[in-house]
């Protein structure tokens, strides 16, 4: 299937529902080859001249709004629209990564820290956004990208595009919005009733931060949960759930009932989290550090290899044969020393626990022994280059090529 005159080609549908369809499509004019886009079709209830103008400048008024945030690193780049048999497209750039159900799935519940770095990088875009004078209206896991290449936060699926498909416009011109966007669980009371404020938007936040605390889905989480707790004015949902009161009490104001009581935007919720945020947040190591770990680590692993050889076979005058041996032995032991000591508790070769660094998955959590394989094995990929996959990580991704193709990271130790 092919979308305007052949300059996209459909691959996949990724979600069809009220609204229309999410497709992947290749850019064939693109200057890249392969490119991959986001197209969103967007199909009005009814195809009447009155529905249809409405339709069409209520479309164009929030590509532009989107031409604006798409600016920002961490929301999709506007790349094209166009109206075809009647029905509207949009086509923005396509993240590669996992939404955050992944993240955040029945039963898993997340540590405080992990809980405030989460609520840190979606309050920071989403300041963006109520800057901008746009209110998402559609805050859950789903709609936050955790982005392959640099593991930030991407916000997508902006509501008020959906909007396009719900309005309905009779002959003397008066506009009916038919549904109203949002997902249960994390839709405030005041967007149900048809009236979306920046706070809605927090408080959907807040949702979030309650079911990865919870461990439990936000459409699951009792409405009494969000009640007063007589005893000490907390709010219900904070009993079984370990967290500190300055945690729970900014979250409790996010998702207050009353969305006047509310943090008015995540501006004001940012400064809050902000307060609490540890001064010694896990950041990702830079190259000097990752440098000066590797030389360690290599030293420890040629002296470890030296010794084995005389353990094994003495003195050996053939500095040929010697060096062969040496070279087999520094190969095993690499394979054996650096996946299981970054498969570890200690998250780290020796190398790396001196200079204060440690491996980690995307989630900042422990890494199982099989990834730790795959990131060291990859490393031929990065000293085959002259060191430029390695040289990578002293960019502003951080990241070397070995932690790309193995999922990982290398952060400072908290």
């Amino acid at each position: 299937m092919f979308l305007k005159k052949g300059r996209y080609k459909i691959e996949r549908t990724l979600t069809a529902g009220n609204f229309g369809q999410t497709y992947i499509a290749i850019d064939q004019h693109s200057q890249f080859p392969s490119q991959e886009v986001v197209i969103k079709k967007l199909k009005p209830q009814q195809n009447d001249p009155y529905t249809l103008q409405n339709a069409k400048r209520l479309f164009k008024q929030e590509v532009e709004v989107l031409k604006k945030l798409g600016s920002h690193k961490q929301i999709p780049t506007y790349i094209d629209d166009f109206l075809e048999n009647q029905d509207f497209y949009l086509v923005q750039e396509y993240i590669k990564g996992k939404d955050l159900t992944e993240e955040l799935k029945l039963g898993n519940k997340l540590g405080e820290s992990e809980v405030i770095q989460l609520l840190f990088d979606i309050l920071e875009v989403l300041d963006f956004v109520h800057i901008n004078g746009v209110i998402h209206r559609d805050i859950k896991p789903s709609n936050l990208m955790r982005r392959t290449q640099d593991n930030q936060i991407v916000l997508i699926d902006f509501g008020a595009v959906k909007e396009v498909g719900t309005v309905l416009v009779n002959q003397q011109g008066e506009k009916t919005i038919t549904v109203i966007i949002g997902t249960p669980g994390y839709m405030a009371g005041e967007q149900g009733q048809g009236n979306p404020e920046c706070a809605s938007d927090v408080y959907a936040v807040g949702k979030i931060a309650i079911q990865a605390l919870s461990g439990i889905s936000a459409n699951l989480i009792p409405p009494n949960s969000l009640l007063r707790n007589q005893n000490n004015d907390e709010l219900l949902w904070r009993k079984g759930v370990s967290v500190r009161h300055e945690l729970g009490n900014i979250i409790d104001k996010m998702v207050e009932q009353n969305f006047l009581l509310r943090y008015q935007n995540a501006g004001e919720a940012l400064q809050a989290i902000k307060a609490i945020l540890p001064s010694n947040v896990e950041q990702p190591a830079g190259f000097w550090m990752r440098l000066a770990a590797d030389l360690i680590d290599r030293t420890i692993i040629i002296t470890g290899s030296i010794i084995l050889d005389l353990f094994m076979y003495g003195v050996t005058v053939d500095g040929e044969e010697l060096t062969g041996r040496i070279l087999v032995f520094y190969i095993i032991a690499g394979f054996i020393y650096c996946p299981v000591m970054d498969s570890s508790k200690t998250q780290g070769t020796l190398g790396k626990m001196l200079m204060g660094i440690k491996v980690t998955d995307l989630q900042r959590r422990k890494v199982p022994f099989d990834q730790a394989t795959k990131r060291h094995s990859s490393k031929i990929f990065s000293y085959l280059t002259l060191g430029i996959g390695f040289i990578m990580a002293g960019f502003k991704r951080k990241r070397a090529l070995h932690d790309i193709i193995s999922g990982c990271l290398v952060i400072r130790s908290s």
